[in-house]
């Protein structure tokens, strides 16, 4: 399966929004100006209402759809997932999916 990824972190200083709320956005942007037509998050029922909103802001004037999907629904959030968790797990983790990520953004 070919797969790439796109890595959003959560800025280190604090501000009025939620590190989620901040990668959200930031995710939706980014999103549009790669021109991207479609984004899949996982769901996550105390989130989606925010997340909602939140991509509704930053996308209802662009072509880019959105939706939140379970696990066993979309394969490649399990992709998601070993990059995010390989990312933040150490150096030597975050150097073998590298090559997999093509695009690194702080929220």
């Amino acid at each position: 399966m070919d797969v790439s990824a796109l890595v959003v972190s959560a800025p280190k200083r604090r501000t009025a929004q939620t590190p989620r709320e901040l990668c959200v956005r930031t995710l939706a942007r980014t999103c549009v100006e790669k021109d991207t037509s479609f984004v899949v998050l996982e769901t996550d029922r105390t989130l989606v209402p925010d997340d909602k909103r939140w991509l509704f802001e930053e996308l209802h004037k662009s072509d880019v759809r959105y939706d939140h999907k379970e696990r066993h629904e979309e394969p490649l959030l399990w992709a998601a997932d070993a990059i995010a968790w390989a990312w933040n797990r150490d150096a030597a983790w975050r150097a073998r999916v590298r090559p997999l990520v093509v695009h690194e953004v702080e929220a």
